[in-house]
């Protein structure tokens, strides 16, 4: 995946969303639009933090905050390896 493709969530536990993180404090929300947009990488390196300080739950969610499953990163992927057409 290209990294400049910033779609993907971090969610922590039910209906929960990583807004931003400083060190001291998590910032989250229920709105996945209010969320932090980042890098499927990205997010699953933060969904592997919160997995180690125990967050067992946290998974790396689309922009609408469904589950990224194993399909559905093939597709992600598919779709932006597939030639752009130009309008």
């Amino acid at each position: 995946m290209h990294d400049v493709d910033e779609k993907f969530l971090v969610k922590i536990k039910d209906c929960t969303f990583l807004v931003a993180l400083d060190g001291n404090s998590v910032a989250t929300t229920e709105i996945p639009s209010r969320a932090m947009h980042a890098t499927y990488l990205a997010c699953d390196q933060w969904v592997q933090r919160f997995k180690r300080r125990g967050y067992p739950q946290s998974i790396v969610c689309d922009h609408l905050g469904q589950p990224m499953t194993y399909e559905e990163l093939q597709n992600a992927l598919r779709t932006q390896s597939a030639p752009q057409k130009k309008v």
